[in-house]
């Protein structure tokens, strides 16, 4: 009787387990396959990796994201707090809107494969144009931040609104500029669903350890304009205050780390603080001159060079935004003392073909076109002239930015005008 009731208790054990495996994979496959109900996915002892769709040659992989979905728990604080910003009468988005919500971010690759990733997201930009009003809905340009894992190498990035980057524009000149060898952030049109609300955004990593390392640079200072002052500035009397900015170093955990990496942070700021004086300087009372390369690039001639072949690509494809002063962003080559430019905001409308990019007018007095050569210029053509167009409207596509062959002809030709212009 004994080992019957053992027999019993154990057989009845084995079922109870084997029943509840199987519910568990059924749950499991119910969730992966409903991609709109991910606060129930049941996560795996071992995070899967995920990467970009993109490799260091920018071959595509096959596991490309094709959609990202985030899910914030506390949701309706969340949404309170969009709600304030949108209402805010202040010309720009304050601050203390900024502030960092927890969100499970899920990654979904073109074979639908999905990946869990923990974040935090804030309200990102600071024109009121970052905030958008969408079937009811308060729809917000992102920062996103991974706290486990990466996206091929990358932890911090952008889910910016389309329409304040001109869309299609901002991802083609930033893999424009990247394929010709200048830094430029990873960029791509995606898919985004923010609690359970679609919308089509533009993917684009921050200026980073990551994004140096991605182009083989060692890390040092990233050095941007301190804005902070010109905002406040436009908030209140919505002057333009332009010449109101200040250097500030964006990875401030690297230049805390060490008294070598304070100091290499110091000789950058140095030199950017004296390019900001003597623009001041020379445009006077708030009229904008562009900083001067040789003093960027601390009279280096190579890197002189490579700031005024960059300037005459912004200008060439209509993305003369990203000059603009306060929206400059440099890595600093402590070997050359030099400040080297990092593409963003560039705001063109490259893709325009129906009203074109070509200039209307002569850019001699523009304070843009400030230090360009007739070499460097000649150079900047040849640069445009080698773009495997094959390879970059493979890029292009897989990317989001959907454009036929002959279309990305018309525009390399238009460039090569404009720069001979």
């Amino acid at each position: 009787m004994k080992r019957f009731f053992l027999f019993f208790l154990i057989s009845t054990s084995f079922c109870l387990i084997l029943f509840s495996l199987l519910e568990y994979r059924k749950e499991y496959l119910k969730n992966k396959s409903n991609f709109n109900n991910l606060e129930n996915l049941i996560e795996d002892a071992i995070k899967p990796a995920c990467r970009y769709n993109f490799d260091k040659n920018n071959n595509i992989k096959e596991n490309d994201i094709k959609e990202i979905n985030i899910i914030i728990p506390k949701s309706r604080n969340w949404e309170q707090n969009l709600l304030n910003a949108f209402i805010d009468k202040s010309n720009s988005i304050s601050n203390k809107y900024k502030k960092r919500f927890k969100a499970n971010i899920y990654l979904k690759n073109s074979k639908n494969d999905i990946c869990k990733l923990n974040g935090r997201v804030r309200i990102s930009g600071d024109g009121r144009d970052h905030l958008q009003r969408k079937k009811g809905y308060i729809v917000p340009s992102l920062d996103v931040n991974l706290l486990n894992g990466n996206i091929d190498g990358i932890v911090n990035f952008k889910l910016f609104l389309p329409s304040t980057r001109n869309g299609s524009s901002e991802v083609f000149v930033s893999l424009l500029l990247k394929e010709m060898g200048y830094l430029s952030p990873r960029t791509k049109l995606i898919r985004v669903n923010l609690n359970n609300q679609n919308h089509k955004m533009i993917f684009q990593e921050k200026a980073s350890k990551e994004m140096l390392e991605n182009n083989n640079l060692r890390e040092s200072a990233i050095i941007e304009s301190d804005e902070s002052l010109m905002w406040k500035i436009r908030s209140n009397n919505g002057a333009s205050s332009n010449g109101n900015i200040f250097p500030r170093v964006v990875n401030k955990k690297w230049i805390k780390r060490n008294l070598i990496n304070q100091k290499i942070g110091l000789e950058g700021t140095k030199i950017f603080s004296k390019a900001i004086l003597e623009s001041w300087n020379k445009g006077g009372n708030d009229e904008e001159i562009t900083f001067s390369d040789f003093l960027l690039s601390s009279g280096n001639i190579k890197n002189r060079k490579i700031l005024s072949r960059y300037k005459s690509h912004l200008i060439a494809s209509g993305s003369d935004h990203a000059l603009y002063n306060h929206n400059r962003i440099f890595y600093y080559d402590p070997i050359t003392k030099s400040l080297l430019p990092i593409y963003y905001d560039g705001n063109s409308r490259i893709m325009d073909l129906e009203k074109g990019f070509n200039f209307s007018q002569n850019f001699k007095d523009r304070f843009i076109s400030r230090d360009l050569t007739s070499e460097d210029i000649n150079t900047a053509i040849n640069e445009v002239k080698a773009i495997n167009l094959s390879k970059f409207l493979l890029l292009l596509n897989s990317s989001g930015v959907k454009i036929t062959e002959s279309d990305l002809i018309k525009i390399k030709n238009q460039l090569i005008k404009n720069l001979t212009f």
